[in-house]
């Protein structure tokens, strides 16, 4: 009965996958034959709650009710195995949070395994992408913003940028992410912007543009026949800028 808000298709020749979400419920189909995804909707349940600015695990069957959770985005990572969310409250839309979840049993179980909430100095989430199976968030405060890189499984180094989120250069407007792992985030600096350039799987920086305005959108390109990617920038005047980087 509720509106579909956000959705993810996985391009495959052998397991393609769709994603929907609507209100408190996300429904995963495998193939091309489950055109109605009935047998595959999922009730979800919101891990408990932690600290602000944090990135926890969590047992495999959370158990808290998650009645009025809006789905704002749905990205599957690289192998399909993983479903990343970007969600918040209905009652309380600027608690956003990042939860993955393990697609289990062809489909028919979504098990939360992370989970990664904002807070006033990291910034809400407001973006995230994948590169395989590496999980980057975008967050931003008024004045700033980070990025996190997290992993379906926690045990590895995880990178994020910078060490103090008020050391962003101002506030991030969008981020994006190429197939060949250049980051890209975006900056308002009073009537202009900057775009800084980033590597994975470190974060390593490697570079940075100054834009004529401010930037509402970017773009990243990489076609696989060129060794350079093509930066799209579009500003919240009017007007796009391409770059190649």
């Amino acid at each position: 009965s509720s509106p579909v808000t956000a959705g993810d298709w996985r391009t495959s020749l052998f397991a393609p996958a769709l994603a929907l979400a609507s209100t408190s419920t996300i429904k995963v189909s495998r193939g091309f034959e489950a055109a109605e995804w009935g047998s595959t909707a999922l009730k979800l349940k919101l891990p408990k709650r932690s600290a602000g600015g944090s990135m926890k695990s969590l047992p495999g069957r959370a158990k808290a009710d998650v009645e009025g959770l809006h789905f704002s985005a749905l990205k599957f990572s690289g192998g399909g195995r993983h479903l990343a969310v970007l969600a918040a409250p209905t009652s309380a839309p600027r608690l956003t949070q990042v939860i993955l979840y393990e697609i289990q049993a062809e489909s028919e179980a979504l098990v939360a395994s992370r989970e990664y909430v904002g807070d006033g100095v990291s910034g809400a989430p407001f973006e995230v992408s994948w590169s395989g199976e590496l999980l980057v968030i975008f967050s931003r405060t008024d004045s700033g913003g980070s990025i996190r890189t997290i992993r379906s499984m926690p045990g590895a180094v995880e990178p994020s940028w910078p060490p103090d989120p008020r050391d962003a250069p101002g506030m991030m407007t969008c981020g994006g992410l190429s197939p060949r792992g250049l980051v890209a985030a975006a900056f308002a600096c009073g009537e202009r912007g900057e775009v800084l350039l980033f590597g994975l799987p470190a974060l390593e920086p490697l570079g940075k543009i100054s834009t004529p305005g401010v930037p509402s959108d970017l773009q990243l390109h990489a076609p696989t026949e060129a060794s350079r990617h093509t930066l799209s920038v579009a500003f919240d005047g009017g007007g796009v800028q391409v770059w190649e980087v």
